[in-house]
Parts: structure tokens; sequence; C-alpha cells
């Protein structure tokens, strides 16, 4: 409901056993992968993971069945989109479905299996269908469903084979249908129904011959009607009924003769009442019911002779109840149920002893819950159903077993990982193993049992750690190396027994070190004989045999001049002649045969243009003829075979439109018919034999939920 909109953003929690559904559908997955199928259309299978921030860095485990992930989040969960389907019991999936590119407001059953959505969305599964859409029994999108209002729909009421919607927009089926509209159930054709409202119709309940609506609205029907009418289900045209309010109404329910109604007026019906209310469905008058709320009231829900309510008042019912309460049906007076919320609720439903609940919560009787909870309706604690979404719940509707939730979030059943997490590549379930590092991680090497980390953290593991160490990845805890550098640490790389790492660092290994060193993998201490000494920030790394090439926003290695870019000698820490002269800085490197890869913020290497991209010879150092031209940025480069792989922050690479990531031909520096279309940058990118893997900022794929990390078949 359209009052619900502008709510707050927090997260955690969820279950490794939620992913059993999700299991079949990735291994599934992973045996169909193969050659050059048709990935301009792929549909991400492996998104059933994603994090609430950014991934700077992914490596995989020798055997391919862990893949690691650093970076800048806090939780990592299902790629869930605007709608999901929960047990009613258990935070794990108890459907799934095609999913919702935005925001769900709406969710009401079609009386045959599925449901029908509203909301502000463009897109459900692979089909383009606006802000309303069929969900079949089967699980897919109906195709022939496609209404297309063209603002957001915020409620929806079914009476036989008609379905009412209210919301913000003024035009559905290619007709003129000002914020209200009905229309034909199967086909989605709009009806001769138009009451015409002349703003946004928040809520809608059906009474006998009826409907009443609330919303924002001073005109329906026809008639004067001051956020509140009743309107004749067959003609539109609005009854006598007349309570007039002096301010929005967010719910409506009706229960015998009365109709109860939350908002944020404060008198209507003939008499003050304080964002909440009961009328007399005769006379439009308002009942001696007066529970006075001290602030806005979002949502209503009946159970037996309670009334539960939820909203923004700190005070209702002649007591003290934070965003939640229970009411006396019979008298408006607050009932002893009182669950210790820490921010408001707008949404409810009710089920035996259980209430379901969305808001701007974090906090229930002392225990963390984000957005979404449900809560015992005898002793007013939560129970331990946790689903964590990451962002608002607008809707919630009890279908069958499961209960249907939708909102602005895109994931859900979310488990807490600070900035480090590993992923289970076979089955796509979260791994137990959580170094919990306390601030971003920017570097991973994965070297025996042993994950090497580097970044701006200070505590890592369970351990302090000043922006490096070594992780098990047995036990999530950090090893007794402790190398120490005084500064950030963004690339490592590993050769025999020396860790080489490179970032903004002066001191590490108990010896000074400018931005360049190699760490004894044994002892933690700095190598003494190797100290290239950068004289600027050291951001990208890429080994080859004895040579280890190094970008990043540097003018001199040593006593040598080398701008952004440098080969050096792993034995003796001298730079080689080998010397590219990039104009900026160079943020990613790889190397494949004699060609090395690179990507950065340049626009030339030596005399020849290259926009943000080049490769160039391992040999000579000069700029190759293959010229993709970026438009933007190049954070990351994986090449492979006649493959090479970008990311960054561009919207044209390869003479092709391709946001932030793209498939490039290595021979001729074109981009595939591999599109994307990311929503924001790419920051990391893993090549291994059958997927490439791929992490950064992005919220959406082909403009379906997909946050921060994926993968696509090679």
């Amino acid at each position: 409901m359209a009052e619900k909109n502008s709510l707050i953003n927090l997260f955690y929690v969820f279950k490794k056993n939620t992913f059993l559904l999700l299991i079949l559908i990735f291994s599934a997955f992973i045996q169909g992968c193969s050659g050059d199928s048709d990935k301009s259309s792929l549909n991400l299978t492996t998104d059933v993971w994603g994090v609430d921030g950014e991934v700077y860095s992914i490596v995989n485990s020798s055997d391919g069945k862990t893949v690691y992930l650093g970076g800048s989040f806090s939780h990592v969960g299902v790629n869930s989109g605007g709608l999901a389907s929960l047990s009613l019991t258990e935070a794990s999936l108890a459907n799934t479905f095609p999913k919702v590119d935005g925001r769900v407001y709406a969710i009401i059953s079609d009386e045959s299996g599925g449901f029908y959505i509203g909301g502000s969305f463009e897109k459900v599964g692979d089909v383009a269908v606006e802000n309303l859409a069929h969900i079949t029994s089967n699980r897919t999108v109906n195709p022939n469903f496609t209404p297309n209002p063209n603002s957001t729909v915020n409620d929806i009421v079914k009476s036989g084979n008609t379905l009412f919607i209210g919301g913000d927009f003024v035009n559905i089926g290619g007709q003129a249908r000002n914020f209200i509209a009905g229309l034909n159930a199967t086909t989605g054709v709009p009806t001769s129904w138009n009451p015409n409202a002349d703003s946004t119709v928040n809520t809608m309940v059906l009474d006998g011959a009826n409907i009443v609506l609330g919303g924002y609205f001073n005109s329906v029907g026809g008639q004067t009607r001051n956020y509140i009418a009743s309107v004749d289900i067959e003609t539109g045209a609005a009854t006598s009924w007349n309570p007039n309010a002096n301010d929005y109404v967010s719910e409506i329910i009706v229960n015998g003769t009365a109709a109860y109604l939350g908002g944020g007026f404060t008198n209507i019906g003939g008499a003050t009442r304080n964002y909440i209310a009961a009328l007399d469905l005769t006379t439009g008058l308002a009942t001696s019911w007066n529970p006075n709320a001290s602030d806005t009231i979002y949502t209503l829900k009946i159970s037996g002779t309670t009334m539960y309510v939820g909203g923004d008042f700190g005070v209702i019912g002649g007591a003290t109840r934070s965003y939640l309460a229970a009411l006396d049906l019979t008298t408006g007076v607050a009932t002893s149920w009182a669950p210790s919320l820490d921010g408001y609720v707008n949404t409810i439903d009710v089920v035996n002893s259980t209430i379901y609940v969305a808001g701007g919560f974090q906090d229930i009787g002392g225990q963390q819950r984000t957005y979404l909870a449900s809560i015992d309706t005898t002793t007013a604690q939560p129970t331990s159903w946790n689903p964590s979404p990451n962002n608002n719940v607008d809707a919630l509707k009890i279908i069958g077993s499961a209960i249907y939730v939708g909102g602005d979030f895109k994931l859900i059943l979310r488990e807490e990982r600070s900035n480090l997490a590993a992923i289970n590549a076979e089955t796509g379930v979260l791994t137990s193993w959580n170094p919990n590092s306390n601030s971003i991680v920017n570097a991973l090497l994965l070297s025996g049992s042993n994950l090497y980390v580097g970044g701006n953290f200070n505590v890592v593991g369970g351990e302090n750690r000043e922006n490096i160490a070594a992780i098990s990845t047995l036990t999530g805890l950090a090893t007794p190396w402790n190398p120490s550098a005084d500064g950030t640490v963004r690339a490592i790389a590993k050769s025999g027994n020396a860790i080489f790492i490179g970032g903004n660092f002066s001191n590490v290994g108990g010896q000074a070190r400018s931005r360049l060193a190699a760490i004894d993998q044994s002892t933690g201490a700095a190598i003494s004989t190797w100290n290239p000494d950068a004289n600027s920030t050291v951001r990208a790394f890429a080994l080859s045999g004895s040579i280890l090439y190094v970008g990043g926003s540097f003018a001199q290695i040593g006593t040598e001049t080398r701008n952004y870019i440098a080969a050096i000698d792993i034995n003796s820490g001298l730079p080689t002649s080998w010397a590219p002269e990039a104009n900026d800085t160079v943020r990613a490197l790889s190397v494949n045969g004699t060609e090395i890869y690179l990507g950065g913020s340049f626009t030339s290497i030596g005399s020849d243009l290259r926009n943000y991209v080049a490769s160039v010879s391992s040999t000579t150092g000069l700029a190759t003829p293959w010229n993709p031209s970026a438009d933007s940025d190049v954070y990351s480069i994986a090449a492979t075979g006649n493959r090479v792989y970008v990311g960054g922050d561009f919207a044209i690479i390869g003479g092709q439109p391709r946001s932030n990531f793209a498939e490039l031909d290595a021979n001729t520096g074109l981009a595939s018919s591999l599109n994307l279309n990311l929503t924001s940058s790419v920051d990391a990118i893993l090549n291994t034999d059958r997927l490439i893997y791929f992490g950064g900022n992005f919220n959406d794929i082909n403009e379906l939920p997909q946050s921060g990390f994926a993968a696509i078949p090679k």
C-alpha cells in the first residue's frame, strides 16, 4: 500500500538446509553446462547465493569444490528478487518461481493454485510484464496476462472472474483507468467498471455488492469522497456511504457490520479518531470503538476476538505499545500481549498461534530480526523463524502451507559473513567457514590448506592481523603467520616459498617495504633480498614463470621509471627492461601465452591509443593490435584460450553495448553475443575449467535480481 513504501534498510541470518531444493537446480545446471550454448539468453541458475555488498576477489580450491569470496559485505543469502515463498514453520523456501525484478506490494491467490502479484516491476522471469502479473499453479508466468498498468499497483481483490486493482496508474490494458480498475481475471482485459478516482488508491476490500476503498483521493465514483469511499461492484458509482476522512487511509478490513481502518487521519465518520477507527457500514459514522493511536496505522488483521495492529505508534488502546499491538475487538483496549519491537510494522498475517509481521524493525524481544519475523500470539516472543530479507517487506499472504512475501528485497535467508565467505560449488550451499574479517578484503590467494587474505582489516579469523593474514580453510581461524602490514594490501601472488604482496603499505614483515614485498611463507618475515620499492600504490599482479607483472598508480620501481605497469624478477626484485608505459592506472592483469592483458584507467600504451583495456607483448612490451576500446574503467580481466573476460564500469566495449561485463575474442577484440547487462561494476573475475565466476557491486543481471556474485558456463 502506498503509505507503506518509504521504509528502511538492514540485514541478518538464514539456515543452510534452506538450500535443499536449490541444490537440485544447481546440480542439474552444472551437469548441463557445455561448450558454446546460447549464453546471450542464459538463465543463471548459479544465483542461489549472493552478497549484500561488493565482491573484490574470488578464488577456488584446487579440486574446484569450494569458491572463496572476499570483499565488502556482511551477509550471504538466496537471490530471491522481490517475491519469495517460505515455509510457515522454518526459514526455508517452500516453492520456487520466476524472479521479480522490482518491488511487490500485493499478493492474492487465483483460487486455482497460482497467484496474482502487483507492485512496481517490469519483468518476472523472462516475461516482460509491468506492475501486475499472474503466476500459474505450475509456478510459471502467464504470458497472456499482460494488462501492464503504467504505474504501481498497491492492492488487488478478486470477486468471481474479476480482479479489482488499485494503485497509482492512469492506464491499464491500453485503456484510461485512473487509479482503480476492473479486469477479466483470465485475460487481463479491462472491464467497463471505472470509478475514476482522482488520486492514489491504497487499499480495497469487498463488502457484498460494494467495494470499500481507501487512499489519497478526494473524488471517486462520480462523487466527492475524501480518502475513503464505497463503490458499487457492478457500476463503479459511489454509494451514499461517506465517512469523510481528513487524511489518507492505508488499510481497511470489513468484519460484520463494521469497517475497521487505519491510516494518517485524525477525524473520520464525524468523530475524532486518531489513526484508527471503526465505521458503521450502513451509516458511515464512527462507532464507539476508539483505540486512539499516537501515530500512523499501516496494517490491521482480525483473529477471533482480537485485532492485531501494526504501524508507527508508541501508544494505542490505552497502553504503551511500540509498533505492534493486540486490541480487544469489542472494547478497543490493548490486551496484555506486548512484543517489544524497535521499528515500525507495515503488514501482518496470522495463522493458528503465530502472527507474521514485516516492517522496519531490527530487534524483537532482544533477538535480532530484520524486516520479517513471526511472533507467538501467547508469549509475545519471536519464534525461531528468521528469513532475514535484506530490505523492506510490503506484502504477506499465507496460501496453503506457505507464506508468500513481497517487497523491495533482493536477498532472503541470509547468514552473517563479514567480508569473507566460502561456497560449496557443487551444491550451492554456503559453508560454515566464517573467518569474520572486521573490514574489507581486497585480495585472496589459496595455497594448500591456507587462504591468504589482504585488505585493510585488523581482526580476522579470531586474531589481530593487520591487513594481511593466512586463514585455515578447515577451521576459519588465523594461522600464526603474521607479517603485519601498516597499510592496505591489494594484491597477492605466490612462487615457491615467497608470498608477494602489493598495496599501500610502507612496512611489512618487520622491514621497510614501499608498496611491494615478498614474505617468507613459513616465518612471515619480509625476504631481505627482495625490495622493488614502488613510489605509489600497487593494485594488480600476474605471475608468469620468474616474472611478476605489476600494475598500479606508480611511476617508478626502484631507480627505474615505470609508468603504471612493470615486470619484476621474482628472484632479484629488480624491474626488467620491459616497460609498456601506460598513461594512467593499471587495475587488472592477466597472462595468456605470450600476451599480457591489462585493464585500468589508461587511454594509451606507449604511443598507441588504447582505451581502458589492452594487450601487450610479454617480450617487447609493445601494444598488440588487439583493441576492444572500452568507454570507461576496467577493473578485472581474465584471459583464457581465445576468450578474454573483462569487468569494470563501462557501457561499451569490443564494438558493442556491454554493461560492466563482456566476453571478448582474444584475436579480434570484438565482443561476443554474451550480454548480461549488469547494473553496476564487476571487480573480480575467476576463470575455472567450466565456469566463469564474477563478483562486484551489481544487483541485477539481464533485469533479474542477482546480488554481487554470479557464474556463467564457458
